[in-house]
């Protein structure tokens, strides 16, 4: 043994005798390093436990319903040279009786004389702190750490341990604290407290460690740091993993290791650097049997002090792993809200912003059982906002507005704020999103609940629920693909693959809805998807377009089908509301024909019946399921050649739908604009029958190239994509829907920032686009040439 152990009496003389043997002991050993750190530190705690356990029974009694707990580090057996003790007591009732008894107890144990004294005690560790009853109950415990408990406190139990008392006492409170620290799943909060933690100790006591000193327990990289990650880990963790439970440092950090948390080599390195520390902090202490952490510089005993700031800034970059980077520099973000108005003023928001928005933005209700905490975390996350809305001073003011209309929408739950502060990029995410579109902004305002998957950009997985929650998940689904595709298109302007995101949705949640009919209905019907669905080219609050088509003659179970469909695809009184808008106007003989045909009857009606428009149409349709039939729709449409009469209803319905322009630059209905090609290029390959296995407008271009041999339509494909761009770019912009352009609107603005050009720039580019496809149309168009 290293300490010889004795059985101390229970006079107070008694006990320090005996407490001065074996501190007397352990400094020896720690002088002359005739053991290791780690078994002085566990020795001379067990020898605490005989002195406290002996005081205790004497003040105390074995009658009375109490129970002597250990917190801090006698709590997990590793106990410095000079430390307060941290003790909590906890009885079954209330009992008149223990006020004296606790009396007693520190008399006992903090009275020092000639042979000093036995412990300094500290019981701030009990529940609700020096305002709490210095013995609480076992039920006020469990009503306060369970109501009230914070993070902090839920670290500090990880290391409480029975030292004597009533054993019913005993195995309740422990019961508690198992399922008070280590719990089975995480809030939000939880990492975002122990950072918050980390920089409180920090930025209170960084100072402490210069060139001349070391604060060995408080400084970064120091001995609390080393705690705080363990139990940090332990917190994390210890609800799946019951081999964490341990209060030693050492046997915490080996489980860590076996459970691969943490590489072996860091593992090694922060045990190491914990005892190296306890050393130093025990040979400081037994100098003059002081509580000090400071390690001078002229210490007769220190080493190199370089050594030692390295392994702290080793420690540190370990930490740091898990809490993020140390910043304990000063906001600069004022606490009063009149300060804040004229910090706000000086960055450049307008008066009605400063004076009308902000005041009812801050003062939103803050629902929170810990109001002070999460006060904190509201300011840090706005200060945190602010800062990402400086990159974008033309439309701070509106960001600030979607921000109010969102916190409003989540009622300010203070999760939120954690969750954004524990995930910073996600922060400059929803600032350049507010910043820069309105229709995304305006999307997660109303269904706030789209963030947490935003984040993994995933969705959980749509399983067979009840058509409620079918129709919720489905919607969401939607809803979230337009959300991912907006704001990557935003950023990267590639208007193929948010074609390609978009369009598979669409496919995925039509398939997914006819699937949720009964098996025996199963393969009731199929989608022919006409226009931009078709076409594989839906963006942006695309709708769609189709019509339902059956093998066999529709029955009138088939009609009920069909129109069960189309509720659950546009009904809005559910939760997630309408999932798209729906245009059937293609359908076989139009608004009064059948919303089911048979693909016999459809086949008939192309090849037969149909006008050219409707044939040209066609000529982007594909089916959902069965794609093997996409050739003979195509091949129906292109069965009839254009005749002189065709080509003056075509030009007619051209200068009709030219009419519907809106403004200078109509995207779509401007003369050279999307219509105008898209039309063209249906037109011309259905006057020169060309056949075509592709429904994309793009491919269809390349197509007439290659079969006409003319280079125009190669540039007239450039000029469409340009164009889609301006749209879609529009649609992910505005809050307005349209496809009609102001040179004086603040859309006009952002569009161009978004392309990395002035408006002025922008401008040239969009009339030259327009100008160039005019230009390319009047000479291929034959509706054109006919005249």
């Amino acid at each position: 043994m290293l300490i010889e152990k004795s059985n101390p009496q229970t006079s107070g003389e008694a006990l320090r005798k005996t407490r001065l043997e074996h501190w007397c002991t352990a400094a020896f050993a720690t002088y002359f390093e005739t053991a290791t750190t780690e078994q002085v530190c566990f020795e001379w705690s067990n020898n605490a436990d005989q002195l406290l356990q002996s005081a205790f029974q004497e003040c105390f009694g074995q009658d009375q319903k109490v129970a002597l707990f250990a917190l801090g580090k006698l709590g997990s057996q590793e106990l410095n040279l000079s430390s307060d003790v941290d003790l909590l007591i906890v009885s079954e009732d209330e009992d008149p009786k223990n006020a004296a008894s606790l009396r007693h107890f520190q008399s006992l144990l903090s009275q020092a004389t000639d042979l000093g004294f036995v412990f300094r005690v500290d019981f701030d560790l009990r529940p609700g702190g020096r305002m709490g009853p210095l013995i609480p109950t076992v039920d006020q415990v469990m009503d306060y750490y369970g109501n009230y408990g914070e993070t902090w406190e839920r670290l500090a139990l990880i290391r409480l341990r029975a030292l004597s008392g009533n054993e019913q006492v005993i195995q309740k409170t422990e019961d508690f604290r198992r399922k008070f620290v280590f719990r089975k799943h995480l809030d939000f909060t939880l990492l975002n407290d122990l950072k918050a933690l980390r920089k409180k100790i920090h930025s209170a006591n960084y100072l402490r460690t210069t060139d001349f000193q070391i604060d060995l327990k408080l400084g970064i990289g120091g001995i609390r740091d080393t705690e705080l990650f363990v139990h940090a880990l332990q917190v994390l963790h210890g609800g799946r993993l019951p081999e964490l439970h341990h209060r030693q440092t050492s046997k915490v950090l080996s489980v860590i290791q076996v459970q691969n948390l943490l590489p072996a080599s860091e593992v090694d390195s922060l045990t190491k650097h914990y005892w190296k520390f306890r050393h130093w902090e025990n040979l400081v202490q037994i100098e003059n049997d002081q509580q000090t952490h400071l390690l001078l510089k002229d210490f007769r005993l220190s080493p190199p002090f370089q050594d030692l700031q390295k392994e702290m800034r080793q420690c540190d970059q370990i930490v740091s792993t898990l809490f993020g980077p140390l910043d304990i520099r000063k906001s600069d973000f004022p606490v009063e809200l009149e300060a804040q108005k004229k910090w706000l003023e000086e960055k450049g928001y307008r008066p009605e912003t400063v004076h009308e928005l902000w005041p009812e933005l801050i003062s939103q209700s803050l629902f929170s059982r810990n109001k002070d905490r999460d006060e904190v975390y509201r300011a840090q996350f706005l200060h945190l906002f602010l800062k990402e809305l400086e990159s974008f001073p033309q439309t701070k003011d509106l960001a600030l507005s979607y921000l109010k209309d969102f916190l409003h929408a989540v009622r300010a739950k203070s999760t939120f704020f954690a969750l954004f502060l524990s995930q910073e990029q996600l922060v400059h995410q929803i600032a350049e999103i507010f910043a820069k579109s309105g229709y995304l902004a305006q999307m997660i305002c109303q269904k706030p609940e789209l963030i947490d998957s935003f984040i993994y950009r995933s969705q959980t997985e749509i399983h067979q629920f009840d058509q409620e929650h079918l129709l919720e998940a489905l919607s969401e689904k939607k809803l979230l693909s337009e959300l991912v595709a907006g704001t990557d298109f935003l950023l990267t302007i590639d208007l193929i693959s948010l074609f390609q995101k978009t369009t598979e949705t669409a496919d995925d949640i039509c398939l997914r809805l006819m699937s949720s009919f009964s098996e025996d209905e199963n393969s009731w019907m199929d989608l022919v998807c006409l226009g931009k669905w078709g076409g594989k080219e839906m963006g942006l609050r695309s709708d769609l377009d189709f019509v339902f088509v059956t093998e066999n003659d529709p029955s009138e179970q088939d009609m009920k089908k069909a129109r069960r469909f189309l509720t659950r695809l546009t009904e809005t009184h559910h939760r997630g509301g309408q999932i798209y808008d729906v245009d059937m106007r293609l359908k076989p003989s139009g608004k009064g024909g059948l919303i089911v045909t048979s693909k016999a009857r459809l086949l008939h009606y192309l090849s037969s019946e149909a006008a050219p428009w409707e044939r040209q149409a066609y000529l982007r349709a594909r089916c959902l399921k069965d794609t093997h039939w996409n050739h003979s729709l195509h091949k129906a449409a292109l069965s009839k050649k254009l005749d002189a009469s065709d080509f003056t209803e075509l030009e007619r319905i051209r200068l009709g739908l030219l009419k519907n322009a809106q403004g200078e630059f109509d995207l779509k209905y401007s003369e050279g604009g999307l219509v105008d090609i898209e039309f063209t290029a249906q037109v011309l390959m259905l006057s020169q029958q060309v056949v075509t296995p592709v429904t994309e407008t793009s491919a269809q271009l390349d197509l007439l190239a290659a079969e006409l041999q003319n280079s125009q339509f190669i540039e007239l494909k450039k000029r469409w994509l340009e164009l889609r761009t301006y749209e879609q770019l529009h649609h992910v912009i505005s809050r307005e829907s349209g496809t009609n352009l102001r040179k004086d609107s603040a859309t006009f603005l952002l569009i161009a920032q978004a392309l990395k050009c002035s408006p002025s720039t922008f401008e040239d580019r969009l009339r030259s686009a327009l100008d160039a496809s005019v230009l390319i149309l009047k000479s291929v168009d034959p509706r054109r040439a006919s005249f």
